[in-house]
């Protein structure tokens, strides 16, 4: 089955001048036999291999749009443009002449492909080949059926890497396409997050599953301009600095900040403070979204700072009680430049400026509130106190 879905270049053992016949390769139906389509829009089978001997020569594209080596365009009998709706109907087509094969030769009835998206004019492509090398024309929008990444066939344009050109659709619909090489795909696929804030390209681990490192993501995003705005100073940045920097990852940092605030499970905001980390490692390391630039992101880590913030206050606590000697831990701290544990809580210095500002301006208001209340009082008293005097 491994030419399931490609395209085949035959040429025939006839004599006269070279003709090169394009087959799409539709159906799989035992070793190197498949339900073919041609030019003509008739779908049979055949042998798809160099041992067929009404073969001359046997070749495959490369890719989309690209002939192979010693194939000249001119010689090829080429498919024509199918539309999606002609190529579904071929493909069923070639399920029925693959079971009517396989019930004449009492093989039973054939298992039913998965569906695979068709492109217009020829075989359909999973997606884009990723053999380095490989130059193949992508679409470079989503437009006329086309997703971004998908191979575009049939680019008449000449075939060259970072090569950008117009492609007209059967529909006279026109796209945007680039050649790509198949070993820098995934670097074409991501270029659509450059110019999204809110998003980084999909970078993949050693495994193929998308993941990013703290690193990388500190790394990666950028901080700019936006629209949304909440009181106070942006921590994103300084958050996942800060945890790229203390290298433990979201899950360990929660559960170092229990052992240093010695908190159980069911303390106050305990298990809330592990959700959110939770929920954050997904947004920024599996889902890959810009850190710095997004609303939830900050809020999400203004609740991780006023969690840590609340029991910071242990933590100051238990590292004094187990310090000895004539000097206490501040004064430690302040003669040797000293830094506590619980200095090394996930609290932004700024947000805590922030928040000191605002309270001083809520303690100023309310003691002017005070005053003015007592100056009233002492006002109304005196009144009273000379109107008493003035009628005894």
């Amino acid at each position: 089955m491994a030419l399931l879905n490609r395209t085949a270049l035959l040429e025939y053992d006839v004599p006269g001048p070279v003709v090169i016949h394009e087959r799409a390769i539709l159906q799989h139906l035992s070793g190197d036999e498949y339900a073919v389509l041609t030019p003509d829009g008739d779908v049979y089978i055949e042998e798809m291999a160099v041992t067929n001997s009404d073969l001359r020569s046997f070749r495959l594209r490369p890719a989309p749009g690209v002939l192979p080596p010693g194939v000249l365009a001119a010689q090829v009998y080429g498919l024509p443009v199918f539309t999606p709706a002609d190529m579904a109907g071929y493909r069923a087509e070639a399920q029925r002449v693959v079971a009517a094969e396989l019930a004449a030769r009492g093989g039973g009835a054939v298992i039913a492909q998965a569906a695979v998206p068709a492109v217009a004019g020829m075989a359909p492509v999973v997606g884009p080949n990723r053999v380095a090398g490989v130059l193949q024309w992508l679409a470079a929008e989503t437009r006329g059926g086309y997703s971004f990444g998908d191979p575009v066939p049939g680019v008449a344009a000449a075939a060259a890497e970072h090569a950008r050109s117009v492609h007209t659709l059967h529909d006279g619909v026109e796209i945007f396409v680039q050649c790509v090489d198949g070993g820098r795909v995934q670097d074409f696929l991501g270029t659509p997050a450059l110019s999204d804030h809110r998003i980084l390209a999909v970078k993949l681990n050693p495994v193929g599953t998308p993941e990013r490192s703290l690193g990388d993501i500190a790394a990666a995003c950028k901080e700019v301009p936006v629209k949304w705005s909440l009181p106070g100073p942006r921590t994103s940045k300084w958050c996942v600095t800060y945890l790229s920097i203390e290298a433990l990852g979201f899950e360990a940092h929660h559960e170092r900040m229990r052992t240093l605030c010695r908190l159980e499970p069911n303390s106050w905001g305990v298990q809330e403070h592990f959700q959110l980390s939770m929920t954050l490692r997904h947004a920024l390391q599996i889902d890959q979204l810009d850190a710095f630039n997004l609303a939830f992101v900050e809020v999400m880590f203004r609740r991780l700072h006023t969690i840590e913030y609340a029991h910071s206050e242990r933590a100051r606590e238990a590292e004094s009680k187990s310090v000895g000697g004539r000097l206490s831990l501040e004064e430690q701290q302040t003669f040797g430049g000293l830094v506590r544990h619980s200095a090394t809580l996930m609290i932004c210095p700024q947000l805590l400026d922030h928040v000191k500002l605002e309270i001083e301006k809520e303690v100023g208001l309310q003691k002017n509130m005070r005053k003015m209340r007592e100056e009233r009082e002492n006002a109304r008293k005196a009144g009273n106190k000379k109107k008493g005097e003035e009628n005894p």
